[in-house]
This record gives C-alpha cells, sequence and structure tokens, in this order.
C-alpha cells in the first residue's frame, strides 16, 4: 500500500472509532450526543481531562478498547506522516545541494561508467564534450557525494547488483564503460553486466595482455590496453614528439583534430565528396569485415560502410552532415 493509502486508511479508522464511540458513549452512559462525542475525542488522543468518566461496565470496556486502537491509530498515522516530510526533505537537499545523489535524469542512450579514477575522468570528460550523457557507479559513499557535489550524475550502490545496474539505466544505455583495476572484481562486474542485459556493448581496461582474452570471455566486448597506448605515446615523445601530441590531440573532443565514426546511409565517392565542400581526411573505411586504410579518391563509399574520419572539430560537423545525408 502506498503511503497515501495508509494515511487515508488511518484516517478512516480514527473516524469509524469516533463515530461508533460517540454513539456508544451516548448510549451506555445516558448522555448527550455533544459530550460523547467530546468524550470520545478525549479517549482517542489519550488526553483524558478526568471530567467525565465511565461508570457503567459496558462503558469501562469501550473505553480500554478506544485507547488502545486510538494509540496503535495514532501512532501508525505520525510515524507515516514524519516518514513522508522526512523523506520529501531528504530529496529536497539532495537535488538542491547534491543534484546527482537526488532525482536521476531520465537517461536514455547514455554510457554507464563504473568505478572512478583518472581513466574515469577522463572518459566521462571526453563523453561531455561529444554530448553524450554518462552516469557513473560507485561503491564508495564519500566518492558518491564528492561526484554529487560537482554536478555528476553519480549512482551510489554495488555494482554487482541487479539494483544498482537498473538505477544506473542498464537497459537503455548504449554502452558500459568498466575501469576497476581488481580482476577479480572486474570479472564478477563483467558477469553481472552480460547477465541483466547480454547486448550491451562493454569496454573495459586490461592490466596485463594475458587476461584480455579472460575478459572477453568474461562479456567485454573491447578491452583496451592502456599501458601499452600510454607506454608508446611516452617513447613517441623522444623521437617523435610532434607526432605524440598530434594523438594526444585527436583523442580529446575539446579543440584541435578530433575523430568520428559512423555508418553511410549513402553511396558517393570520395572525389564527389571533395567537389561537395568535404575538407576532412578519411582513414579507414569497413566493408563486409574488411578493412581499407586511407582509401584514394576514387574510392566509391556504398550504404553500410562504417569510416573513420579525422579533421578539425569545427570543420568535421559540417563533414558529418555530407556524410550523413541519404540518396
Amino acid at each position: 500500500m502506498s503511503t497515501y493509502g495508509s494515511i487515508i486508511t488511518v484516517l478512516a479508522v480514527l473516524g469509524s472509532l469516533l463515530v461508533l464511540g460517540t454513539f456508544l458513549f451516548s448510549a451506555f452512559e445516558g448522555i448527550d450526543l455533544f459530550n460523547a462525542f467530546y468524550w470520545t475525542v478525549t479517549v482517542l488522543s489519550t488526553v483524558g481531562f478526568g471530567d467525565i468518566v465511565p461508570k457503567t461496565p459496558q462503558s469501562k470496556m469501550l473505553y480500554v478498547v478506544i485507547v488502545f486502537a486510538g494509540i496503535a491509530a495514532y501512532s501508525y498515522f505520525v510515524t507515516t506522516v514524519v516518514s513522508k516530510l522526512s523523506e520529501a526533505r531528504l530529496k529536497n537537499f539532495f537535488s538542491q545541494y547534491l543534484p546527482g545523489l537526488g532525482e536521476k535524469k531520465n537517461l536514455k542512450d547514455h554510457v554507464i561508467i563504473i568505478g572512478w579514477n583518472r581513466f574515469s575522468e577522463a572518459a566521462y570528460d571526453e563523453l561531455e564534450n561529444n554530448g553524450i550523457d554518462a552516469a557513473v557507479v560507485v561503491d564508495d559513499e564519500a566518492q558518491a557525494k564528492a561526484l554529487a557535489s560537482k554536478g555528476v550524475n553519480v549512482v551510489y550502490g554495488d555494482p554487482a547488483t541487479d539494483k544498482t545496474l537498473h538505477e544506473a539505466g542498464i537497459l537503455g544505455c548504449r554502452a558500459v564503460i568498466v575501469t576497476i583495476t581488481s580482476l577479480e572484481k572486474l570479472l564478477i562486474y563483467l558477469l553481472k553486466i552480460r547477465g541483466v542485459r547480454g547486448d550491451v556493448q562493454v569496454i573495459t581496461l586490461s592490466r596485463e595482455r594475458k587476461t584480455d582474452e579472460i575478459l572477453k570471455q568474461a562479456g567485454a566486448s573491447t578491452v583496451v590496453d592502456a599501458y601499452d597506448i600510454v607506454g608508446r605515446l611516452l617513447a613517441s615523445g623522444v623521437f617523435e614528439p610532434l607526432a605524440g601530441e598530434v594523438l594526444r590531440d585527436m583523442t580529446m573532443a575539446k579543440t584541435g583534430l578530433d575523430l568520428e565514426q559512423l555508418k553511410l546511409s549513402r553511396e558517393v565517392s570520395i572525389y564527389e565528396l571533395e567537389q561537395e565542400g568535404f575538407k576532412s581526411k578519411i582513414l579507414l573505411v569497413e566493408r563486409g569485415g574488411r578493412r581499407l586504410y586511407i582509401p584514394d579518391r576514387d574510392f566509391k563509399l556504398r550504404k553500410g560502410d562504417t569510416v573513420v574520419i579525422v579533421g578539425e572539430k569545427e570543420r568535421l560537423r559540417f563533414d558529418l552532415k555530407k556524410l550523413e545525408e541519404r540518396d
């Protein structure tokens, strides 16, 4: 039963006791209805001024019944109302001071990030810069409050439970990113995610190459070897620092160069695109499981091809519209 339903029930019980007590006290004690009503109210509220006392056995028994029933009904009524008011005040506090822990956005087609560290923070910022909503799941209350105070949409709970995953919107999300470094927890989370939703894309970190296959068997769609990527960028800083800067720039959506991927809905050659004003560069075309890197200008793009393009961020918006046009 809902809270409001419970309150209405208690009020109905109190009203019934008030009517019943008024008529019975009047009959048993031979007093008028007004005094009987006054007496019933004082008994129900357990005030009992003592100006009217029961004299007959029937009145005394009725007095006992109404006292106990009144105490129970009043106690339940007060407890329910106070609980509802406290809940409302807490929701108001969280929505005002800790928005991420208040009422959740009605997220859909978002990304769930499990765990919070430097990898999570970078992923969250990148998603935000690309206009993609994200929900961060953490199992540490202090960390959840800290993130919420910064405006992060955070879900506090155990990622290995159905309840927490559903609160994060697992059924409506486009992907899940898991940045937990503990292999034991990572495997548990992957198995749970797959158990709740088998078709969702799951991207996770790898600490050792020997565990990559295990993570994929547990449910990871993509395993990112962060240490390998970072190591290569560090090395490039020694003998090709400019190339390293370009690579770092392409991984961030804020400024400079950016990468975009999309599936084509038209057939057109790269030369025809250039004639239409297309300035970005197509780095990769994937068709039927085969990949072609840096295709020639006379290459014919087909419907259903997946392409990866690179270009200046502001220019990419125009070029993406060209690629998204339908025949």
